[in-house]
């Protein structure tokens, strides 16, 4: 067990507001007295709290596994030099998103797991999303447990389940009681493709953006919304910009200078270029928090 101690701000790290985003389906804040958090990413686990101001103690098994989750959440970038450009920005609807959602970060997923989790994502809410992946996890992933805390507490999660996992299953069993109806042909078709070297997924880390979008559309179900939110989350290509009918609205309602999405989408790239993503998350929040 390792304890890793961090400064980090509200301004830099708000896990409250990164929960309730729609990024992330498998990081919970328990009803534990000490405000405990964990997240969970393919088979890795690890447990967080605030100590003491701005003190954040992660606690992992390892410095190897530490540095997962540094990449994880993101760490390395500066996400106040995003928060200067709109706070110096003439956006109020997209400053006032800003400072409800101050905090926000988007998250390096494992590519497989997001892929999976935003094709369940098609015609669905987030708490049926996130009852549905954890129905998938205690199903076909493995049960592990992990120390929690330096006083030695142990906890039980389950592993999300590997490509193989899924590939090795009939349309019956990953359909039976697991909530995902016509999606599981979805995603049995992309495990079995990724399994057979159909679909090579490490590609898609050497391409750009338009190009990852292209690959990604050739997934059996997948569609512009939920091929950007596979580049945002699981590539980390953070001009992707998902368009769901929340966004839509936030279109027509808060941007309605714009006129048509694609002139909206041109304000975007041109104002917030290399951080549209970044932008798109805290005015979906603030959008779905106050609408």
């Amino acid at each position: 067990m390792k304890t890793i101690t961090m400064n980090l701000t509200r301004e830099i790290f708000n896990p409250d507001i990164i929960i309730q985003s729609g990024q992330v389906f498998r990081m919970v804040k328990s009803n534990e007295p000490l405000g405990w958090y964990y997240a969970y990413s393919g088979d890795k686990a690890v447990s967080f709290r605030n100590t003491h101001d701005c003190e954040w103690n992660f606690y992992v098994s390892s410095f190897e596994d530490w540095d997962f989750w540094q990449d994880y959440f993101d760490l390395g970038t500066l996400y106040s030099t995003y928060n200067d450009i709109i706070r110096k920005s003439k956006d109020k609807f997209l400053q006032n998103a800003l400072s409800y959602a101050v905090g926000m970060r988007i998250l390096k997923q494992d590519l497989w797991e997001t892929m999976v989790t935003f094709i369940i994502s098609q015609q669905n809410n987030i708490p049926k999303i996130i009852k549905t992946v954890n129905i998938l996890c205690e199903k076909f992933g493995e049960q592990k447990v992990f120390q929690t805390d330096t006083a030695g507490t142990m906890k039980l999660y389950y592993a999300f389940p590997t490509v193989e996992q899924i590939a090795n299953l009939s349309l019956f069993t990953l359909q039976n009681d697991t909530m995902l109806g016509y999606r599981a042909k979805y995603i049995l078709t992309l495990a079995q493709d990724i399994k057979n070297g159909k679909f090579k997924v490490e590609e898609l880390y050497n391409l750009r953006y338009a190009e990852a979008m292209t690959k990604l559309k050739t997934i059996y179900g997948v569609g512009d919304k939920v091929a950007n939110c596979i580049a945002l989350y699981g590539l980390h290509l953070m001009e992707s910009y998902p368009i769901d009918t929340w966004m839509q609205k936030i279109i027509e309602q808060d941007y309605p200078q714009y006129h048509t999405t694609e002139k909206y989408l041109e304000y975007i790239n041109s104002k917030y270029e290399g951080f549209q993503g970044y932008v798109q998350q805290l005015q979906f929040l603030f959008k779905r928090k106050f609408s």
